[in-house]
């Protein structure tokens, strides 16, 4: 066309042309969306996994710590550490175990009942005075008046029986220890709502307390499946056996074996095997197996578990 001697052109986009690329921009978006997704969910697995690794670490020290801690303290006819099938709960029972800052500190009992190391303020010194070759209570009992550490570092009262021996931190005049117990605990909302990224509604939780006081529990790792112990069994010949309590008779208990399953990623579309198999090389006295077989639900199955197998010495009871 031409006008006023001038030929113009006629640029511009049909309408085809627009479609085609529209099409090409969905396509290229779509595919970008779908990496990003992508990476998205293989970030929050990398971040869930992280996070459960961090979790295990800075539980399963302090529990090592506090089940070989177990009897420390406590006279021998308090039952240092057992497993409550009724509650699913570990309890722990040692001077040890407690979130004082005087939890654990003992001393040597010499001449005139001197002592070294122990709080002799009160409300915080009073201590148990515990035979040295059998571990027996020798003071601080129903029937045996309060045994404190003046402020010249001795015992008051002071008994001649108790030179030689040793004497023990304990809470306060009525507990003659601390008792720390490990359970799965589930969330309670609103206050404590579970995290929405768990399968299950249990966490592990811990409480430590003086046997008067009330159990409050403080989460430690969320999103548990399941949490057991087994104990280990050691006879006068150095065999060793597993049973799921603490009764060894005539052989000596000495170790315990702890198993935690704990969530490992958020939900997949694949799933798992439909059981998670913990202690599965533990026998007991007659060989047979103490194996356990932990079903998961088809809910549960979308996500990956941790297994955790734990075996620690008691060296209080060594």
């Amino acid at each position: 066309m031409k006008v006023m001697g001038m030929r113009l052109c006629n640029k511009g986009v049909t309408l085809i042309e627009l479609l085609v690329a529209l099409g090409v921009f969905s396509v290229v978006m779509a595919m970008v969306y779908s990496v990003y997704n992508t990476l998205l969910k293989h970030t929050m697995v990398e971040r869930k996994v992280a996070k459960t690794e961090l979790d295990v670490v800075n539980v399963i020290w302090p529990l090592t710590k506090e089940i070989q801690t177990a009897g420390f303290g406590v006279s021998s006819s308090v039952v240092p550490i057992t497993w409550d099938d009724t509650t699913d709960e570990l309890i722990i029972n040692s001077t040890a175990a407690g979130d004082s800052k005087h939890a654990g500190k003992w001393s040597y009992i010499g001449a005139s009942c001197a002592v070294t190391g122990l709080p002799d303020t009160a409300p915080d010194n009073t201590v148990a005075v515990i035979n040295i070759l059998d571990k027996s209570l020798l003071a601080q009992s129903p029937t045996v008046s309060v045994v404190t550490v003046s402020g010249s570092s001795f015992i008051t009262p002071c008994d001649s029986s108790y030179e030689d021996n040793i004497a023990y931190w304990i809470p306060d005049t009525t507990t003659p220890y601390y008792q720390a117990r490990y359970s799965l605990e589930p969330y309670v909302a609103p206050g404590d709502p579970k995290p929405t990224i768990c399968a299950i509604n249990t966490k592990l939780s811990r409480s430590s307390r003086a046997s008067t006081s009330a159990t409050l529990y403080r989460p430690l790792i969320d999103c548990v499946l399941h949490f057991e112990v087994k104990f280990g069994c050691i006879d006068s010949s150095g065999g060793l056996t597993w049973r799921n309590d603490r009764f060894c008779g005539t052989a000596t208990l000495s170790l315990i074996k702890i198993g935690i399953i704990v969530q490992n990623s958020p939900r997949r579309d694949m799933m798992v095997s439909p059981t998670i198999t913990l202690f599965e090389d533990l026998l007991d006295a007659s060989g047979s197996s103490l194996k356990r077989d932990v079903p998961l639900s088809e809910e549960e199955r979308h996500y990956k578990w941790r297994e955790i197998e734990q075996t620690i010495t008691l060296r209080n009871q060594e």
